[in-house]
């Protein structure tokens, strides 16, 4: 499973001044987290705009980062309860949040995990609800 994932920036995962580190390989929500889980980090909860600008800072200075779409699983979800969104390491509910007007919405009734996405010129890291089952990369933190 080690060599599916990778760290990113120069630090090592988890390591330096921006504590992330994403995986290469494409996974789903739960995927995404249970690794995350493994590497005792877990998926990037992001409680403030300064947080939310270094995550954007990582993903841009990254391979991952796709000048005409990216998309990244956060850590994020309303599985407990419909429209009631709370980090799911932390088990905190959302205090800051950057959603994308008019979302989350709930599309086709199945979006319940967070993901943050970049389409220009809509999307400009705003977050939305996404299907658990989507296959896309993610950013872990550290908790230490």
């Amino acid at each position: 499973m080690d060599e599916q994932f990778e760290s990113g920036g120069g630090d090592g995962c988890g390591g330096g001044p921006v504590p992330f580190c994403y995986g290469w390989e494409n996974a789903n929500w739960f995927e995404a987290t249970e690794y995350c889980k493994y590497l005792e980090m877990r998926l990037a909860e992001i409680t403030t705009s300064e947080k939310q600008a270094k995550l954007v800072y990582f993903i841009q200075s990254s391979d991952k980062y796709n000048a005409q779409s990216t998309e990244i699983w956060l850590g994020g979800n309303d599985l407990a309860e419909e429209g009631n969104f709370y980090w799911h390491d932390s088990g905190l509910k959302l205090g800051y949040t950057f959603w994308k007007e008019g979302h989350p919405d709930n599309s086709d009734n199945y979006e319940n995990c967070m993901e943050t996405r970049y389409f220009p010129p809509d999307w400009a890291w705003h977050w939305n609800d996404q299907s658990y089952h989507v296959k896309q990369y993610f950013v872990c933190e550290n908790v230490a």
